[in-house]
């Protein structure tokens, strides 16, 4: 097959790393605020086409033509991204994926639910308002209020009697919403998500996951979590999911390619919620990757690409589910890394978006609001959900955050209130250290930390990595009991029995400071430590603010 040239509009590495892998040359579309942070990842200058709003389809022909390329020059145009699906449609014409009918019908959430309602499937009674006062009109005594066309819980709200209602609808109208947007009535039943591949009209492939608590739980402090269905164990309800997805597709026109939806389930039937034309979010793609030996990001590709698909599922005897790791809204002072989040029990698998310093949203407001997302496995549905809670308690309760720091603890010195001087006059330029670092406040020393965990047990025996590792960990800890992070330590100093040492040493410290501005430091080989296992011990100042 010769080599394809394909147009992917809207940021996503999988996307790009899926159609590489079947040989494909890809040119990205990206939004400018994507350039700098994740393009040099996977593409270089020649194939990234910079815009501000790669939805936007006059944005996306401008700047082609600026780098002097054309909707012709490409074999395919298409996306993976559900807000730039429907421009990729427009943009490429008979070059795309799709059409820009059935795009819509994956992107609006009215159009699609008349789609569904018109096959005969179960969905629920819905009107478009454009007037917020108009949601006091609305029938429904139990119901919702949504965007027509955004992703997980952003802009959702509900109410469950005619009084709150009544105060949706001040709340719109008082911080000046405008519609048009979608009011439902309330379902019930639990909510699953139902996630498959399409070819030719058919779907080939379904996987079924139930979501520990209803997505909208989340306003009540609840946590976004799923664990899968196991198609052994389950095997009538992946027929019924089979059997409505494949009517669903029929009706959307959702022909080639992938897809996320979610549906409702009562004692007889199953109700259908939404549904895009997308991977699913989080890192529900490597959980289900797991269970049943399907690659969607492959799946997608082949279909991008024209290519027969490979679905083959094989599924793995245990249980898997993912859980989004949120914390509380506020300044993100310090979490477990990546490392410590695998080492709970049935994590198989870490992905860690949040950094220090960055500010976090109110997970109680937008679903896909998260520091990260994990996926753990284990013997039955029951064990795999007892472990997801765990560790979803866990994550949040060893997170600190500005908001929950206690009032008697000072704030951290502001990482820009720190000055780092890595050539001073008549100084070689230092490398992988400040040579000095000074700042406003006092100074908070923190006693040498050595290779014990939380309960005293020694970590590492004769291996110099993972004992650094537990050290900075402590080191952490002690910082954050202080209200700092690594973010505030002006210096640190490294006793170590080698100095061969030092590089894995290094390796590891860069997990945990900003190796744009790191400490000074000094590194000093001894003769011995406190024990004779010890290959490192590791102290720090750092600077704290006057109260």
């Amino acid at each position: 097959m010769a080599r394809r040239n394909v147009l992917l509009i809207g940021w996503r590495p999988e996307a790009i790393a899926a159609l590489a892998r079947h040989g494909a040359e890809v040119t990205c579309v990206l939004a400018t605020r994507d350039d700098t942070a994740q393009r040099p990842l996977l593409l270089d200058d020649a194939h990234t086409v910079l815009v501000q709003d790669p939805t936007s389809a006059e944005e996306t022909l401008a700047g082609l033509e600026r780098c002097g390329l054309s909707v012709t020059d490409f074999d395919v145009v298409c996306s993976q991204h559900e807000y730039t699906l429907v421009n990729s449609s427009v943009i490429g014409g008979s070059r795309s994926c799709t059409t820009p009918r059935a795009a819509l019908a994956l992107r609006d959430k009215d159009l699609q639910k008349r789609r569904i309602r018109d096959a005969g499937l179960p969905a629920a009674a819905a009107r478009t308002i454009v007037h917020t006062d108009q949601l006091r009109e609305v029938p429904h005594t139990r119901g919702v209020i949504k965007p027509l066309a955004d992703s997980g819980t952003r802009g959702v709200l509900s109410w469950r009697n005619a009084a709150e209602r009544a105060a949706v609808a001040d709340l719109l109208e008082s911080a000046g919403a405008q519609g048009p947007c979608l009011t439902e009535e309330w379902v019930d039943g639990a909510e699953l998500h139902i996630d498959g591949v399409v070819r030719d009209g058919q779907v080939l492939f379904v996987s079924v996951g139930r979501y520990l608590q209803n997505v909208l739980s989340i306003r009540d402090g609840g946590i976004v979590a799923t664990v899968m269905e196991h198609p052994r164990h389950r095997a009538g309800l992946y027929e019924r999911a089979h059997a409505f997805a494949e009517r669903a597709m029929k009706a959307l026109e959702h022909h080639d390619g992938v897809f996320h939806m979610e549906v409702f389930e009562q004692p007889d039937r199953l109700v259908f919620g939404e549904c895009g034309g997308r991977i699913p979010g989080g890192s529900f793609d490597e959980m289900i990757r797991r269970q049943h030996g399907v690659d969607l990001h492959d799946e997608w590709a082949r279909s991008v690409l024209g290519l027969a698909p490979a679905v083959a599922p094989e599924p793995d005897e245990r249980w898997f589910g993912d859980v989004f790791l949120a914390t509380d809204a506020g300044r993100l002072r310090d979490f477990p890394d990546e490392a410590e989040v695998a080492e709970r029990d049935g994590v198989e698998h870490v992905a860690l978006t949040a950094r220090v310093g960055a500010l976090a949203a109110e997970a109680s407001e937008v679903s896909n609001k998260h520091a990260g997302t994990a996926v753990v496995a284990g013997r039955d549905a029951e064990q795999t959900a007892q472990r997801i809670q765990e560790l979803a308690s866990w994550f949040a309760a060893r997170t600190v955050v500005a908001a929950a720091r206690r009032q008697s603890a000072p704030d951290p010195v502001a990482p820009d209130a720190l000055t780092h001087i890595s050539a001073p006059a008549g100084v070689a330029p230092s490398d992988g250290y400040t040579h000095v670092v000074t700042g406003p406040g006092r100074v908070a020393a923190v006693a040498g930390q050595m290779p014990f965990d939380e309960k005293g047990a020694f970590v590492g025996t004769g291996d110099p990595a993972a004992q650094a590792r537990q050290v900075f960990r402590n080191m952490r800890g002690c910082l954050a009991a202080a209200g700092l992070t690594f973010d505030d330590v002006i210096k640190l100093t490294y006793y170590v029995t080698d100095i061969a040492h030092v590089p894995h040493i290094l390796a590891v410290r860069d997990e945990f400071v900003s190796t744009e501005r790191p400490p000074a430091s000094t590194v000093v080989q001894v003769v011995a430590l406190y024990r004779p296992d010890l290959l490192l011990e590791v102290d720090a100042l750092a600077l704290v603010p006057e109260a």
